[in-house]
């Protein structure tokens, strides 16, 4: 009996013949078919139940993997970039009910200081709500946190698994879950507090329940609690991240692709049917959830930071460049570990340059050929990437972790794209699914290999540092000599003292005063009682003072350390 062509779900629900090029052979793919679609005395039943159940669990021992590697590689303390800070501080005051006074803290220290961009005036409250119970029953402890940022990572990999092996065969899924579930930086981020993992598991939950709602027909089916769900995730990740704003676009974009399939596979004789009132579920219950969270836990819906736009998107895109190549194992995150290079694969600059290129290129031909061969499919994939590339792409301030839901999907569609290359001859050929089974599959996955290969092998570096030079305290606010800055301040000072800090975020965190940072010492004698500062020599966020112009201008040293100095400001 010839081999049957994969079958999948179409805009308008229908079942119908997929593109062969994309899907490998059945032993390796998910059977898009409903349960009750697939013959029960199928041979093959039984088969594909053992295979899957060993693919799960395969999943299931890589991102075990990954939790004990990022665990392993974590440090104690925190870095001193303070946004982690005010996370922190808005999960204490869930759990103290101080919300505007953490509210009122911040716009103080905006106010105050002499540029605004280094904050937004409160983040959103997304994360803030994961990390209050770890809050309450361990105060701040980062390995706590840190612990909690590995397992989402853990839960963002089953779930892009999820959405990934429906599209590529379950062989495919586990490569592409692999390759960044061993990336360096990811990994990495780990050992920070900030949001951008737990958005990575939203975004991906949200795509994979969206996925569900369209294999099961149900954008306008009788039950309205999974398209409540889908509306309701998008609504977290937008309280998460503003860039899930996306979420709710690649929602839409589902819905009308399901819609525009439905309206043209029409019965002509017969009126068009369609629970108009169920497609607006998602949507309402995104605006519902965002409106509910807004009213009782107050941020702004867009943060209004200078210089944003188009005109950023170039820059952007430039720096985003490196940014991915270092996600996808071709360019080492110079914040790794020591010594790693910039560019390079088998230990060669021009080859590793070579295949980022290639990358890039075969992401934009899976794009396209998902777009004209499974649209309906596809679509809110690309959605998403495109509108969080745009809002991502128009900020005046940039950093690797903000692309991190991106890159998965573009490894997923240079996947399709290089399943095109053997494909392209089938029609040559006398038995055109054996391209499909045996060529076009593998081919894809071991040029996804190369890129597991080097962020694998990136990580293997980083792990051996970590084993040959043990654990640290990482430099910032869990370091002794700040902790003794910090004693200080709540002994010297009155609770309505501001003090001056390069880090103001974090001294309000662990001294609770009101805090400001400044470049400049007009502003400190203006709007501060104290000044905190460093002995580095270094300006950065902080204004200029030795001992001279100390004396000149009336400051009193109260205390120092081997690392800073606390003085009194000359009354105003």
């Amino acid at each position: 009996m010839e081999e049957t062509s994969a079958v999948g779900q179409q805009a308008d629900g229908t079942l119908e013949a997929q593109p062969e090029i994309v899907r490998p052979s059945d032993d390796l793919a998910d059977s898009s078919l409903p349960p009750d679609a697939v013959p029960k005395t199928n041979p093959q039943r039984w088969r594909r139940s053992l295979i899957g159940i060993r693919t799960h669990v395969a999943a299931l021992v890589i991102v075990a993997a990954v939790v004990i590697i990022c665990r392993y590689n974590q440090h104690a303390g925190h870095d001193y970039g303070d946004d982690f800070s005010l996370y922190i501080r808005q999960a204490k005051a869930l759990t103290n009910g101080q919300i505007s006074a953490v509210i009122r803290q911040n716009e103080f220290t905006l106010t105050h200081s002499s540029w605004h961009s280094f904050s937004p005036s409160i983040y959103p409250w997304g994360f803030p709500l994961m990390l209050a119970p770890l809050y309450a029953v361990w105060g701040i402890d980062y390995n706590v946190f840190k612990l909690f940022e590995a397992v989402l990572l853990g839960g963002f990999l089953l779930f892009l698994y999820g959405v990934v092996n429906r599209r590529v065969g379950r062989l495919g899924g586990l490569v592409v879950m692999a390759t960044i579930g061993l990336s360096v930086a990811y990994i990495s981020w780990t050992d920070t507090v900030l949001s951008d993992i737990p958005y990575l598991l939203i975004v991906y939950l949200t795509l994979w329940l969206l996925d569900r709602v369209r294999t099961r027909q149900q954008f306008d089916g009788q039950r309205l609690w999974p398209l409540i769900v889908v509306g309701v995730a998008a609504g977290y990740g937008f309280s998460t991240r503003r860039e899930g704003a996306a979420l709710i676009a690649a929602v839409v974009a589902a819905q009308a692709a399901w819609l525009l399939g439905r309206w043209w596979r029409r019965d002509r004789a017969q009126p068009f049917a369609v629970r108009w009132s169920r497609l607006v579920v998602p949507v309402l219950s995104f605006v519902a959830f965002v409106g509910v969270m807004r009213v009782v836990l107050p941020s702004p819906l867009l943060e209004h930071v200078d210089h944003t736009g188009l005109g950023q998107i170039r820059a952007n895109l430039q720096a985003y460049g490196l940014s991915l190549a270092e996600q996808i194992g071709l360019k080492d995150p110079g914040r790794a570990f020591p010594g790693a290079s910039l560019w390079g694969f088998a230990g060669s600059a021009s080859v590793a340059k070579v295949m980022f290129a290639l990358f890039l290129a075969f992401s934009a031909i899976g794009i396209v050929l998902r777009l004209a061969t499974a649209f309906a499919e596809d679509i809110a994939l690309f959605t998403y990437l495109v509108a969080a590339t745009l809002i991502i792409g128009i900020a005046p301030f940039r950093d690797s972790r903000y692309i991190f839901s991106l890159t998965p999907l573009l490894v997923y569609f240079a996947y399709q794209g290089i399943a095109t290359i053997p494909t392209a001859a089938r029609s040559l050929l006398a038995h055109p699914d054996h391209i499909r089974t045996y060529v076009a599959a593998p081919i894809a996955t071991a040029a996804i290999v190369l890129l597991l290969v080097g962020n694998g092998t990136d990580t293997w570096h980083k792990t051996e540092f970590r084993y040959d030079n043990g654990t640290y305290t990482l430099p910032g606010a869990a370091e002794p000599s700040w902790q003794q800055l910090f004693t200080e301040v709540r002994t010297a000072t009155k609770p309505t003292d501001v003090v001056a800090f390069f880090r103001a975020r974090t001294m309000v965190l662990y001294t609770d005063r009101n805090a400001i940072q400044s470049t400049g010492i007009d502003t400190v004698i203006s709007n501060a009682d104290y000044y905190a500062r460093r002995k580095d020599a270094s300006n950065y966020s902080q204004a200029p003072l030795d001992t001279e112009s100390a004396a000149t201008l009336g400051f009193t040293l109260v205390w120092e350390n081997s690392q800073f100095e606390l003085w009194q400001v000359p009354k105003r």
